[in-house]
């Protein structure tokens, strides 16, 4: 079940990401993850193996994200743990302890977790850095700047970097990577650092 007004989601273990995109997708909204496996992994395995992917970077890890959720015990009982809104504070935290267990703990059988509208526009800029010192020295301007990029991801080979960022439509690029940058590894000419981005709504990323 969908509480758009909430911006939860209660989903079965066996639901794809795939599905839950085209449900939500109608009302704008979007769980932050980007495992292995894309939309054909089920909720189930993204909570047993915590795996949020590089989108960790801007939203978090799964077990931040969820609120709750119902498993089967070992003995066969049915236990639910935590509740259907943001805050909510009854209970242990048992979903905490089951992301990332691997179904060692229990079987779950279906999880909430917290949705995040879609926004207009997402950006994804290619840095080649050109050297490891110099890929190095963008990862400290952009963990230093005030840019929040949703996701950073390493590309081996070539030897590259992914950033994606929410951005508005007016944004411009080039300005921003010379921002981020040192004197020293700065993009441009001589730098060892090229760079280029695209824009695309953000339901196209999904």
């Amino acid at each position: 079940s969908i509480a758009p007004a909430d911006l939860v989601a209660t989903v079965d273990s066996g639901v794809t990401l795939a599905q839950l995109g085209a449900a939500l997708l109608p009302h704008r909204l979007w769980w932050p993850v980007d495992p292995p496996g894309g939309g054909a992994r089920s909720i189930g395995s993204v909570v047993a193996t915590g795996t949020a992917g590089a989108l960790r970077h801007g939203y978090g890890p799964v077990r931040d994200q969820l609120l709750g959720c119902t498993v089967v015990m070992p003995d066969g009982r049915a236990v639910e743990s935590g509740g259907r809104v943001v805050k909510n504070v009854a209970g242990y935290d048992l979903g905490r302890l089951m992301t990332g267990s691997h179904g060692a703990l229990a079987l779950t059988l279906d999880t909430t977790f917290k949705l995040v509208p879609v926004a207009q526009t997402s950006c994804t800029v290619v840095i080649t850095p050109g050297s490891l010192p110099v890929m190095s020295r963008v990862l400290a301007d952009i963990g230093a700047s005030q840019t929040m990029p949703s996701a950073v991801e390493l590309e081996m080979p070539p030897g590259r970097l992914l950033v994606r960022t929410i951005v508005k439509l007016s944004f411009i690029f080039v300005p921003w990577a010379r921002n981020l940058s040192s004197p020293a590894s700065m993009a441009g000419p001589g730098s060892g650092v090229s760079a280029s981005g695209s824009q695309v709504p953000q339901s196209q990323t999904m």
